[in-house]
């Protein structure tokens, strides 16, 4: 089974990158110091995300932007969020679509991040398939389509997804 077959490659990769046996140049160039990083779960976020793990990369870029003040660095969120959705991590893919979408932390391209909300909402992650529904909506990227955003829509409400249901209702409640 091919599919297996690339789990088990992926799977032997991160245990060599973990024991660092290998080492992921990629993500330790976008992943700051660790030492900076407070004690608890995002230290070891931090640590995981330096070997190429994506939902640590990803749970990084969330802790550093609850951040105020100097240390809130919105480039550095995009650059994480960038390598994770290049790895094929949905949930990167649809928040870093928000933010190309609104040019924060990168420059704003409405192309690129309705093709990263696509990619997410196609990989059947609940918040992108909204994501990507509201682009359609608001014509983000290309041309508004009330029919096919309610399609996508539908899709994330069955996933039980807030945001979803509250569009989608709001599409049946207008007409």
């Amino acid at each position: 089974d091919d599919r297996v077959k690339a789990q088990a490659t992926a799977d032997l990769l991160q245990f060599l990158r973990d024991s660092e046996v290998l080492r992921d140049e990629e993500a330790r160039a976008v992943v700051p110091d660790c030492a900076t990083v407070s004690e608890g779960i995002y230290r070891r976020n931090c640590i995981r995300a330096r070997n190429g793990w994506t939902g640590d990369l990803v749970a990084l870029a969330r802790a550093l932007r609850v951040g105020a003040g100097p240390q809130r660095d919105d480039a550095a969120i995009a650059r994480l969020l960038e390598l994770a959705a290049a790895r094929g991590n949905s949930h990167a893919q649809w928040e870093l679509s928000l933010m190309l979408r609104q040019g924060v932390g990168a420059t704003q391209d409405h192309s690129r991040a309705l093709g990263l909300a696509r990619a997410a909402a196609e990989a059947g992650d609940a918040a992108g398939l909204n994501v990507y529904g509201v682009m359609i909506r608001d014509g983000i990227g290309r041309a508004s389509d009330d029919t096919e955003a309610a399609i996508w829509f539908q899709r994330a409400a069955d996933l039980r997804n807030s945001y979803g249901m509250t569009n989608l209702a709001r599409f049946m409640w207008e007409g």
